[in-house]
C-alpha cells in the first residue's frame, strides 16, 4: 500500500519500506484511516465485457486520444451522466483497458477529510470517480449549512490543476446530473467533455435482437414497443429479449404491459377530419386521460383560415368510448369513426348544426412517444 509523506508516496510492503517519487502503473483504490489518512491500496478492477453495442467504444477512443494529446501541465476532465445501464461504466472500462499498465489507475468511491490534499499529490494518473454525485454530495462538514463549502467545491482547484495535481485524466460518472455542482457545468477548462447518456438507440435494439432474439420476424415490433419507455438501457433490452425467448407465445406488447419498465408520462392527441358543406377541416385535442366528453378545436392553420367564416365551427364536442382506443399506442392509430359521437358545436353561425358535419376519419397519436422517437431512433 501507499502512504503520503510530504511530496512523496511511501510504499509499504510487509516489513520493507521504500520511498518513491511517483505512483507505479498499477490499479489502486483510496482508503482512509484516522491514523494514516488517505492512501492508495492495490486492487483489481473488472474490465471484462461482451459484445459492445452503441457508442461506448467510439466515446472511449476519443477520450483516450484526447488525453494522449493533452498538455501534461493540465488535467483533462470528463463527465458521463445519465440513467443506469446506458453505458457509462462500460465506457470507463474501455478507457481503463487502454491505459492499464501505462498509467496508474486510481478509483475513488468515498469522500475523505483530506481528499483534496491527497489528490494534489497525484500526477499523470487516470482517476475514476464512479457515481460521483453520491459520495461527493453535501457539505465537507456534513452539516446542512448552505454557507459551508461543499465536497464538490473542495476539489475545484484540484481539477483546475492549481494545487499541483496535473497531467491527470478525471473520469466522473453521475446518474443524476441535477446533483452536479454548477461550477462543473459549461466549464470545458475544468471538465472538457460531458457525455449525456439518454437512451440506447433503435439501432442498438435492432442489432441486439438480430444477435439474440429467436423470433427474427418480431424485431421491428420490439423496437417499436420499447420506444414508449422513459429510456432504453442495455439491461432493459436484454431482459426484454430474454422474456420473449422464454415465452414464445407472448407478443412484445403483452410483455410491455407487465414488465418492470417505466413508460413516459403519456399525452395523446386526437385528430378528427370532417367535411362541413364541402370544406375539409381538421379538429384536434391533446389530453392525458382517455376521452369521455371533450371539446376539439380547429387546427391553428385552419382556425386562421376560417376566422371570418361563421359556417365552420371553431369547436366540436365529442364523446368517445375508451374501449375503442388501443391500450398501448406507439405512434399513431386509427379510430373507428362509428365510435365517435358528436354532441355540440360552437364558434359558428347558429344555423350550423352537428348534422352538417360528415366525419371522414379519426386518428389518435401518442405525442410523448413521437417526441421520444426523434431522439430514440437516432442511428
Amino acid at each position: 500500500m501507499w502512504l503520503k509523506s510530504d511530496d512523496e508516496l511511501i510504499f509499504i510492503n510487509g516489513d520493507s519500506v521504500s520511498s518513491l517519487k511517483s505512483v507505479p502503473n498499477k490499479v489502486y483504490k483510496t482508503v482512509f484511516t484516522k491514523m494514516q489518512g488517505t492512501f492508495l491500496k492495490e486492487t483489481e478492477i473488472k474490465l471484462e465485457h461482451g459484445k459492445i453495442y452503441g457508442d461506448s467504444q467510439k466515446i472511449a477512443d476519443h477520450i483516450v486520444q484526447a488525453y494522449e494529446l493533452n498538455e501534461k501541465s493540465k488535467n483533462l476532465g470528463v463527465l458521463l451522466s445519465g440513467g443506469r445501464g446506458l453505458g457509462k461504466t462500460l465506457t470507463t472500462r474501455l478507457i481503463i483497458e487502454k491505459f492499464k499498465g501505462k498509467y496508474p489507475i486510481v478509483t475513488i468511491s468515498e469522500f475523505t477529510p483530506d481528499l483534496p490534499d491527497f489528490l494534489s499529490n497525484l500526477k499523470n494518473c487516470v482517476i475514476l470517480m464512479d457515481e460521483f454525485e453520491k459520495f461527493m454530495g453535501g457539505n465537507v462538514s456534513g452539516s446542512d449549512d448552505e454557507e459551508e463549502q461543499t465536497k464538490q467545491e473542495s476539489i475545484l482547484s484540484v481539477l483546475d490543476g492549481n494545487t499541483g495535481c496535473v497531467g491527470n485524466l478525471f473520469l466522473l460518472t453521475a446518474n443524476d446530473i441535477h446533483r452536479i455542482d454548477e461550477n462543473l457545468k459549461s466549464r470545458p477548462g475544468r471538465i472538457r467533455y460531458h457525455y449525456k447518456y439518454e437512451s440506447e438507440s433503435a439501432e442498438v435494439v435492432r442489432s441486439y435482437c438480430k444477435d439474440n432474439l429467436k423470433r427474427k420476424d418480431i424485431i421491428e415490433d420490439v423496437v417499436q414497443t420499447l420506444g414508449c419507455a422513459r429510456y432504453v438501457s442495455l439491461d432493459i433490452i436484454t431482459s426484454f429479449v430474454d422474456e420473449l425467448n422464454n415465452f414464445p407465445n407472448l407478443t412484445p406488447l403483452e410483455v410491455m404491459e407487465f414488465f418492470n419498465i417505466e413508460t413516459s408520462d403519456t399525452k395523446y392527441k386526437i385528430s378528427i377530419a370532417a367535411d362541413i358543406n364541402g370544406k375539409h377541416v381538421v379538429y384536434e385535442r391533446v389530453f392525458r386521460n382517455y376521452l369521455d366528453e371533450e371539446w376539439c378545436t380547429l387546427t391553428p392553420k385552419l382556425k386562421s383560415k376560417y376566422s371570418d367564416d361563421n359556417s365552420v365551427p371553431e369547436h366540436i364536442n365529442i364523446s368517445l368510448d375508451e374501449n375503442c382506443i388501443p391500450s398501448l399506442i406507439f405512434g399513431k392509430a386509427e379510430i373507428d369513426i362509428s365510435e365517435i359521437k358528436f354532441n355540440d358545436v360552437s364558434g359558428c353561425d347558429e344555423n350550423v348544426t352537428i348534422e352538417d358535419i360528415k366525419l371522414l376519419s379519426a386518428v389518435i397519436e401518442d405525442t410523448d412517444f413521437n417526441a421520444f422517437s426523434k431522439r430514440y431512433n437516432r442511428n
